[in-house]
This record gives structure tokens, C-alpha cells and sequence, in this order.
């Protein structure tokens, strides 16, 4: 083994050993409140470039807003405007290299342009929709590095489907996507890892689906893999705006407890960190420790390369973008590590 890579496999040892907290430091706030209709529903960040799905308060359209140069110079500009009913809009994004994955709910009813996936590269285009899936629901998507389509939570059916430019990969209909209905179908947000696993969001629940092959996911379903602790499948099924967000090269996933829609609430008691193995971790805010009120509906949309996390308040239209940082005493070692998440997804 070389010395650097003896060097890559201690950092992954001691920060598996010694990073029990995760520190957020404020770098910049982007305020969209007056370039987007409605207000926030989702994020997507690729270090450079912000991309803001919107939620409607009244009938009229809903699009994704881009704003380049999120933290120097910022330009605003939209693009897959949709007509839509009050109270819907874009509950789901994802960015991939030159790629936009797009979940939209705009009348209640399902259609294969629910779930999209984007060129961003240039002037935006679709580049392919949900097939013959018809999404229904309000939940998340994400992409697959296992088989490389975008994935998505078919609220109220305990199922995942997926697809991609050739056609359906997931259609829900048979294999092993039926979860265990026990735990719940109110799923409203997901993210994957790079191994492939699922992160999901039913109601309140933050739910682990660890991959164990191309299309097998571990079964049977149990307690153990429910990270945050929320076993009552009952508890914020009626409120949206679940967000959920990996970050592999730290090993840990961001989420929000969002357990009712009251205002008021401060961000250091709805957004928190656990461990992808459902280790317990503290989340500190180094310059900024109570940042600001909320009504606890967030997403989350965390970049490797640059190791920054964007976070979005929807009660105030502003979305803060934050460097990632573990516990001081292993800072040295995971510098090694950030090097390699350069290569990973959202790159």
C-alpha cells in the first residue's frame, strides 16, 4: 500500500473512530424571496450554482430557479415553468454533473412529467421523463449510482421506482420494492448514498434502505432501520416538506424534525445530523448558533467537492450555505478524505 493511500484508510478510520459532532459554518446567505413564485420547496447545490424549486401559494406557475454564482455574484433565471394549483410546486431536486433531477406535484394527479430529469449544461432541456410511472405524491427524488437512473418515494404505496432515458428501471409493480407497510407509506422525501442506499423520509421517520445488490435492498424491515429514532409511522404524515440529504465523505445524513408546521421554531432544534449507521451526533453552528426561526420545513443539498452544505427556510425564503467541518480533532485526517469526494456524485 502506498503512503497515501495508508494515509485515505487512517482518515477513514479516525473519523469513523473520533467524529461524534458535526460543525456548520455560515458562509454566505442567498435571499430568492423576491425572484421566485411562492416560496422554497427544494434545493439543489453543486458548489457553484443554486437551484431553487418553488412552491405555490396560490394557482399559477411553478418552475426551478437558477442562481449562478450563488455566493459572488448572483444571476437569477428560470426554466420547466408548470401550471399548478395552490399549495404544490417542486418538491424534489437533485444535481448530477450537467444533470437536474426534478419532482414536481402540481394538480394531485400522476403524470410521467412529474418526475423529469434536466440538461443543465447549456440553455435547459428535458432530457427524458418518468415514462409509464405516472409519480403521484409529494416526495423526493434522487440519483441511482448503482444503475444510474433517478429515483423516487411512490407516496402511499411503500414502493421506490426508478428511471432513466431508456425507460423504467423500478416500476413498482413486482420485485423487492414493497416495504414492510408497518412502518408506514407516507413517504415525502428521499436521498441515495454512492453505495445506493436509500435514505427516506416516511412522515417524520428517517428510514435506511441498505443496498445489497443492483436491485435488493436489506429485509426483512426492522426497527434498527429507523435512524432517528421516530418508530410512530403516524407522526408528520400530513406535513410536507420532509428533507433528507447524505453526505458519504463525512458519513453522516442531515435531516429535519418536523414533527408539526408551526412557525416559530428555531433551526437548532429542527435540523440535525445522525450517522448513515445510526450513530448519534451532535450539530454545532460556529458562527451563527440559532440562525434563524423557522416553521421547520428545510431541504438540504450537500456538495463533495467544495464540502458545503446548502440549507433552504421556507418561512423566509432564504437559503444558507454552510461549510461542513467534523470534530476538531479530526480535521487533519479528513482533509485526506475531502480530496477523494471530489469524484463523487453531484461533482
Amino acid at each position: 500500500m502506498s503512503k497515501i493511500a495508508t494515509i485515505v484508510a487512517l482518515a477513514g478510520i479516525t473519523a469513523a473512530a473520533s467524529a461524534q459532532s458535526i460543525t456548520l459554518e455560515r458562509i454566505n446567505t442567498v435571499n430568492v424571496a423576491n425572484d421566485i413564485n411562492g416560496q422554497i420547496g427544494s434545493i439543489a447545490w453543486n458548489g457553484t450554482d443554486l437551484y431553487v424549486g418553488e412552491y405555490a401559494n396560490a394557482n399559477g406557475l411553478v418552475g426551478v430557479v437558477k442562481v449562478a454564482d450563488a455566493t459572488t455574484a448572483p444571476a437569477f433565471s428560470r426554466f420547466g415553468d408548470q401550471a399548478t394549483q395552490a399549495n404544490r410546486g417542486v418538491f424534489g431536486l437533485d444535481i448530477r454533473a450537467g444533470e437536474l433531477a426534478v419532482f414536481h406535484q402540481t394538480t394531485g394527479g400522476g403524470a410521467a412529467t412529474n418526475a423529469q430529469v434536466w440538461d443543465i449544461t447549456g440553455t435547459p432541456t428535458v432530457s427524458y421523463n418518468a415514462g409509464g410511472l405516472n409519480p403521484t405524491g409529494i416526495g423526493g427524488i434522487a440519483f441511482d449510482e448503482v444503475n444510474g437512473g433517478a429515483a423516487f418515494a411512490q407516496f402511499g404505496a411503500g414502493r421506490f421506482r426508478q428511471f432513466d432515458a431508456a425507460g423504467d428501471i423500478w416500476d413498482g409493480a413486482t420485485g423487492p420494492f414493497n416495504f414492510d407497510g408497518q412502518w408506514g407509506t407516507a413517504y415525502r422525501g428521499m436521498d441515495m448514498g454512492d453505495d445506493g442506499s436509500i435514505y427516506a423520509r416516511e412522515g417524520d421517520q428517517l428510514v435506511k434502505f441498505t443496498r445489497t445488490g443492483a436491485d435488493t435492498f436489506m429485509a426483512p424491515f426492522t426497527s434498527s432501520m429507523i435512524l432517528n429514532g421516530q418508530t410512530n409511522a403516524a407522526t408528520g404524515d400530513n406535513t410536507v416538506g420532509q428533507g433528507v440529504e447524505v453526505a458519504d465523505d463525512f458519513g453522516v445524513v442531515f435531516y429535519n424534525d418536523r414533527t408539526n408546521g408551526a412557525g416559530g421554531q428555531l433551526v437548532g432544534d429542527v435540523l440535525k445530523v445522525v450517522g448513515t449507521d445510526g450513530t448519534a451526533y451532535a450539530l454545532n453552528f460556529a458562527n451563527s448558533p440559532a440562525d434563524f426561526l423557522t416553521n421547520a420545513y428545510l431541504d438540504f443539498s450537500y456538495d463533495p467537492a467544495t464540502q458545503t452544505l446548502a440549507v433552504s427556510n421556507f418561512s423566509s425564503n432564504r437559503v444558507n450555505i454552510y461549510r461542513v467541518t467534523p470534530t476538531p480533532g479530526a480535521l487533519g485526517v479528513l482533509g485526506f478524505a475531502g480530496l477523494a469526494a471530489a469524484r463523487r456524485r453531484r461533482a
